[in-house]
């Protein structure tokens, strides 16, 4: 599949398919494509081709866990100048929404709990905006340069 450019494109990884629904919501509404993904095999693939500017894993995603996942290990060995375009979230049962050490921990932009998705568009706006005012010295930088 194809995007035409400067779309801004979203990776959707949901438990079940209520749960991509509103997820679907949110990130639309939030401007992005959305674009769902049914397993983990189809995630890798979409992930070789296309760069996205948002991720949504969810715990349990394929049946996957966090230990080992295969998305969250392809993504830690991409080249950081990629890495640091696209913002990825985890959602489970075990986070607490926002919280920075956990997302740390398990190297994710940032984590949110199932509870907390229909407030999915203010959770995102906040943190996609703390992502992109503290890379944004960097990526300047970077285009002054020429290296990006």
């Amino acid at each position: 599949f194809f995007f035409e450019e400067d779309i801004k494109l979203a990776l959707i990884m949901p438990q079940d398919e209520g749960q991509g629904e509103a997820i679907k919501a949110a990130v639309e509404k939030l401007g992005y494509k959305y674009v769902p993904s049914s397993n983990t095999r189809d995630a890798l693939g979409k992930l070789r081709f296309h760069q996205f500017d948002l991720i949504i894993l969810s715990d349990g995603f394929d049946r996957q866990g966090l230990e080992g996942n295969p998305v969250i290990n392809y993504l830690n060995h991409i080249s950081m100048s990629l890495r640091r375009k696209t913002f990825l979230a985890l959602v489970g049962d075990n986070f607490k929404t926002m919280d920075d050490m956990m997302a740390f921990a398990v190297s994710v932009n940032m984590v949110i709990n199932s509870t907390d998705i229909p407030r999915l568009v203010g959770i995102l706006k906040k943190g996609i905006t703390e992502f992109q005012r503290f890379y944004k010295v960097f990526m300047d930088t970077m285009i002054e340069v020429g290296k990006a």
